[in-house]
């Protein structure tokens, strides 16, 4: 298998995780707010930046009040691009935050005690580490939860990721990048 790069603006790249969620959104009443900054640009594996970011938006959603709002910020600079899920629930527990990004380490969901797998937080974090970038969790001061994960820009931080070059961590020899 071979990793398949995008060259896409921030916007775009949230283009397909909205969707998916969208219609979830509607049934909780819940708003999806995207403020986007013009003319960012990224390379990345799509498949991979389009399940981190549904990941955080079905956070977002899982932890949101019905009726609330959830806002993805899409910005950047320092050679980098971020996406950050922000939203108005309870936030998380102080004890759980040096945790969240922990295989299998599940909060319950405020709608009902159930958990998820625990996979979510981790598999976004992995997939900003494959892209050269990180991802973290916190409180917001008002209330909530602010995630967020970052990758480097388009010919960003010490030209990683950029076209022709396997993404960080990609250690197969049969890499070749292929146009979308």
């Amino acid at each position: 298998r071979h990793t398949r790069y995008i060259s896409v603006t921030g916007v775009q790249t949230c283009a397909l995780p909205i969707s998916a969620v969208r219609n979830a959104y509607a049934a909780r009443r819940l708003e999806l707010a995207v403020e986007a900054a013009p003319g960012l640009r990224l390379h990345g594996e799509k498949v991979l930046l389009r399940e981190a970011l549904v990941n955080l938006l079905q956070n977002a959603l899982d932890f949101s009040p019905a009726g609330g709002r959830v806002v993805l910020r899409v910005g950047g600079g320092l050679g980098r691009v971020e996406f950050a899920v922000e939203d108005a629930g309870t936030g998380v527990p102080e004890y759980a935050l040096p945790r969240v990004f922990a295989r299998f380490y599940s909060l319950p969901r405020p709608d009902g005690g159930r958990k998820s797998t625990g996979l979510g937080l981790s598999l976004v974090r992995e997939i900003a580490h494959l892209h050269g970038g990180e991802a973290s969790l916190a409180n917001r001061p008002g209330g909530g939860a602010r995630a967020e994960f970052w990758v480097p820009a388009a010919g960003g931080v010490g030209g990683k990721c950029s076209p022709g070059r396997p993404l960080p961590g990609d250690r197969r020899r049969d890499f070749t990048p292929r146009s979308s």
